[in-house]
């Protein structure tokens, strides 16, 4: 089994990743292990507004999707705002230059 192992030291918590696959190379695994010490009360602040994006998206998953749709549309939608008709180049005699009569 192949396996790769990340460790990190936070304050109050160590972050274990594990990422491996299986003996026959069927499957593939990732392993995110959580340790605070004294408790997990005590590394509440590392994570911030973290904790609260599961209860974010079951009281509006579609203001997520949108969220996200508009970050993924965002260059578009610049470009448009920036020349909002862009076959208005081609017609023109500047672009294609003179047209015989």
């Amino acid at each position: 089994m192949d396996e790769t192992k990340l460790t990190g030291a936070l304050p109050n918590m160590t972050v274990e990743i594990t990422h491996g696959t299986s003996d026959d190379g069927s499957a593939e695994h990732l392993t995110i292990h959580l340790k605070a010490t004294p408790n997990l009360q005590s590394a509440l602040p590392l994570f911030g507004g973290l904790l609260q994006l599961p209860f974010m998206l079951g009281q509006s998953p579609f203001t997520a999707w949108t969220q996200a749709t508009q970050a993924l549309m965002a260059p578009w939608a610049n470009l448009a705002q920036l020349n909002p008709n862009p076959w208005s180049a081609l017609l023109t005699d500047g672009f294609l230059g003179k047209s015989k009569k």
